[in-house]
């Protein structure tokens, strides 16, 4: 397989294309110049690449995207000259102070010298994790397998294993060293395929959950792939790339991204809770004058593209000026919102996250106007709604979730809930799904509230 010139648009912008694993033997090339006409869209030129390679038509739903070493998503755009990569979900050097290792190698792993080179004077403890290639698989689909052949997109792989490495240091600042070397090419069984390495001073010091972390983020975001032959024939095994609903939403403890499909309420490495490390960016000109109150600014609410819209009315309140302690002040008349409470904003944005995701049961916990808004939206959207009030929540308050159609808990005692015990769980079918703290649902909100100053 060489390389191909393609002039597919007229008076367009040249980009390298560079094809990967089940990718490049369907499109018969490793490489292609492609011309694509300023200001394509990844999304475009995936639809692009279906039609000039029948054989990825019905793989551009799920292959993968980089331009210019970094994963992009479908609307990006993809500016002249760009180097661009495309592979299915991953599957499964150099050397830096602290100790840092990464490497892509057809050599075999020497495991004493990675070691000895991520091992300080002050080293006491070293976990290490080396993937093998499995003669026989018993789990799942039972086969026999004669080798594996792992194939990798080499600058990309060194750079997101150097984002692997700085996670691990931003979540245990105790780890010393730090090693993550991956095999390629062909591989039999009882073959090592992959290592993780982490040193620390002391064993207690995270260095087990570091080196977990690490082959995991791996799997996820590093680009190798890996072509299984044995007697029932070959196949390139796709993993798990770790696609996100807002790239800037990530556990607070590991840096971790709220993952795409699913909802967790915890990290699942490392047990922290998710929240914004920036807030979409808000801008004049994505603001949609045909959409109703709050919704002008979706843009910067972080929702797939698909969520469905839960509105009772909410935003557009009255910005009243008068003249107040000596001075003009404004007043944003939030009793106006559909329950009395400017939280209604937060509940449509929220009910809207959680139905996108599936969630058919949640439970809040809320002494008034946050469980009221609550309660409305979740019967607007289908969800049976649950609220934990305490023993001393006024008596009108308790009737107006219950009329908006929650069900009412009431718990003894008369101080606040602690936040601890805020939660919303959820069931999925008749699948029952982990709880998930108010504090953390209520992230995927706060982008809702700037609607408040653009008179929403």
């Amino acid at each position: 397989m060489g390389s191909s010139s393609i002039d597919s648009a007229n008076g367009g912008e040249q980009i390298t294309v560079l094809f990967f694993a089940t990718l490049k033997e369907r499109a018969g090339t490793r490489q292609a110049v492609v011309e694509l006409l300023p200001g394509t869209s990844v999304r475009d030129f995936k639809a692009q690449l279906g039609r000039i390679y029948p054989g990825l038509a019905e793989m551009t739903g799920s292959m993968l995207v980089s331009v210019n070493k970094e994963f992009a998503f479908d609307d990006d755009k993809i500016p002249a000259g760009a180097e661009v990569a495309i592979f299915p979900p991953v599957s499964g050097g150099s050397v830096e102070k602290p100790p840092t290792i990464f490497a892509i190698t057809e050599d075999e792993l020497d495991l004493d010298d990675l070691l000895r080179r991520i091992t300080l004077p002050s080293t006491g403890a070293a976990c290490i994790f080396t993937g093998m290639v499995r003669g026989i698989t018993a789990r799942g689909d039972p086969h026999e397998t004669a080798y594996l052949e792992y194939e990798a997109y080499l600058p990309m792989a060194e750079a997101k294993m150097r984002q692997v490495a700085e996670e691990i240091r931003a979540r245990w600042d105790s780890v010393e060293g730090i090693a993550i070397v991956q095999r390629i090419g062909k591989l039999y069984p009882e073959t090592p395929t992959v290592l993780i390495a982490c040193t620390a001073a002391h064993r207690d010091t995270g260095v087990f959950d570091a080196a977990r972390y690490g082959i995991d983020r791996l799997k996820e975001i590093v680009p190798v792939w890996k072509k299984e032959v044995g007697p029932q024939g070959e196949e390139w095994v796709e993993g798990d790339y770790l696609q996100v609903v807002m790239t800037d939403i990530r556990c607070t403890n590991c840096r971790r991204p709220f993952p795409l499909d699913g909802a967790p309420y915890r990290c699942p490495v490392c047990g922290g809770l998710f929240d914004h490390e920036s807030l979409p960016a808000f801008d004049r000109g994505k603001v949609d004058p045909a959409l109703p109150g709050i919704w002008r600014y979706r843009h910067t609410f972080g929702l797939p593209d698909e969520a469905p819209q839960v509105t009772l009315g909410e935003g557009n309140t009255p910005l009243v000026w008068r003249k107040a302690f000596g001075r003009e002040m404004a007043f944003k008349l939030e009793f106006l919102n559909p329950t009395g409470a400017y939280k209604d904003r937060g509940s449509a944005v929220l009910t809207s996250f959680l139905l996108e995701r599936g969630v058919r049961t949640a439970v809040e916990d809320s002494s008034g106007n946050a469980g009221a808004s609550f309660a409305a939206y979740a019967t607007a959207a289908g969800i049976q709604a649950r609220v934990y009030v305490p023993d001393s929540a006024s008596g009108p308050k308790r009737v107006q979730i219950e009329r908006y159609g929650a069900e009412v808990v009431r718990i003894m005692g008369r101080a606040p809930m602690p936040r601890k015990l805020r939660c919303v769980r959820w069931t999925r079918g008749s699948v029952r799904q982990p709880r998930l703290p108010a504090a953390s649902a209520g992230r995927v909100c706060h982008a809702s509230f700037r609607a408040l100053r653009a008179d929403g």
